[in-house]
């Protein structure tokens, strides 16, 4: 049985490290943020502008991917829920170690982002390409986690694993796309880089797509939207860059409309595989140790 049906439930090594890490998460964010420990994100990201960077307020998305991960992280490390469903299991088995991974880079992208260095912004590209990575894989594991038990009858469970999965993921490809198009900038280069960056802003868009076609995920398309905006507000004086924006926003926002509209058919259903299809949901509450 892989990762994403296991009933078995998640090791304690793995609880307690997404407890850890999460934990370590936050201080980290606190120091940065306050300027306790180096320039803040907004100062530096003031300092190294792109045709990709959002206004300022779109960065508060945060607060809200950090407080219902928390809300994820806590309950996943007690015991209660886990209980002979396995609804509860297979969704923490399903996310693994790819959070606590993306949580480790998002910290490691913050530390390297303050040096403001070339060396410094090379390193925070990748280390966000990473961040998007991890996330992305749970957040696939989540997905085929639908496909083969049907959709998830519990809101809360819904909201303290799969919303922030698909939000961060979301959030990340374009703070990724932001974070490559620093790298010349803090080299000084003369290139234009509002042809890179519409190209970055379609790939996003596309990754959005192909993300709400398959798992009808409005989520992750209110996300991009939300960002999108962010970068149309902000680029006053780049026309090619406000025009891909725009024509993205417009994307995004069809394909979210038909995402909430679709509806999985009783055919798909039947299609699933008999020995796993069955209702994500949380009515037995006899726990398993």
């Amino acid at each position: 049985m892989d990762r994403d049906t296991s009933t078995t439930t998640p090791s304690l090594a793995l609880r307690a490290s997404n407890v850890f890490a999460y934990a370590l998460l936050i201080v980290v964010n606190v120091l940065v943020n306050t300027g306790l420990i180096g320039p803040s994100n907004a100062e530096v990201s003031g300092r190294f502008p792109t045709p990709l960077t959002p206004a300022g307020w779109a960065f508060s998305i945060w607060g809200l991917i950090f407080g219902l991960e928390g809300v994820g992280t806590i309950y996943q490390a007690l015991p209660y829920g886990y209980n002979s469903e396995g609804t509860k299991q297979r969704i923490v088995n399903a996310i693994g170690f790819g959070w606590q991974l993306g949580w480790y880079c998002e910290m490691g992208w913050q530390l390297c982002f303050m040096l403001e260095t070339p060396g410094g912004m090379f390193l925070s590209a990748i280390l966000l390409v990473q961040a998007t990575l991890s996330f992305g894989s749970s957040l696939l594991g989540l997905y085929r986690l639908k496909e083969r038990n049907g959709s998830l009858s519990s809101p809360f469970l819904y909201a303290a694993f799969f919303l922030p999965t698909s939000i961060n993921t979301a959030w990340l490809s374009v703070a990724t796309s932001v974070g490559i198009l620093v790298v010349p900038v803090s080299y000084q280069t003369s290139f234009n880089l509002d042809i890179p960056a519409t190209i970055l802003a379609a790939s996003v868009t596309c990754l959005g797509v192909v993300a709400m076609q398959r798992a009808r995920d409005s989520a992750y398309g209110l996300t991009l939207i939300w960002s999108l905006v962010a970068v149309y507000g902000s680029q006053p004086e780049s026309k090619a860059v406000k025009a891909a924006s725009l024509a993205c926003i417009v994307v995004t926002c069809l394909f979210t409309v038909m995402s909430v509209l679709r509806r999985r058919s009783p055919r798909e259903v039947e299609q699933a595989s008999p020995e796993i299809r069955q209702p994500l949901n949380t009515t037995r509450t006899s726990s398993l140790h």
